[in-house]
C-alpha cells in the first residue's frame, strides 16, 4: 500500500497511524483508506462531511492542511 517515506511524510503533518486503512489527527479530522469498485482511495473527512477523496493518503493530509490553513487565514 503505502511506503515509509510517505507514513513519515503524513506523520510529520501531525497525522497519526491507526492501522493500515487510517489516520487520524489531532484536529478531529479522519483519513480513511477505502477500496470501492476495485479502486483505492482516500476520504478526508472531519467527521460529519466528507471533505475530499484523493489518489492517496498523502494527497489527503496534505488536502487537510490546505483547508486549514486556509481556515484559519480567514479568521
Amino acid at each position: 500500500m503505502m511506503d515509509d517515506d510517505e507514513r513519515k511524510a503524513i506523520e510529520a503533518l501531525g497525522w497519526q497511524t491507526i492501522n493500515t486503512y487510517g489516520y487520524t489527527h489531532p484536529t478531529g479530522w479522519t483519513i480513511g483508506n477505502y477500496c470501492l469498485n476495485g479502486t483505492w482511495e482516500s476520504i478526508l473527512w472531519d467527521g460529519k462531511l466528507v471533505h475530499a477523496r484523493l489518489a492517496s493518503p498523502l494527497a489527503a493530509a496534505r488536502c487537510h492542511a490546505d483547508l486549514i490553513r486556509n481556515a484559519t487565514a480567514l479568521d
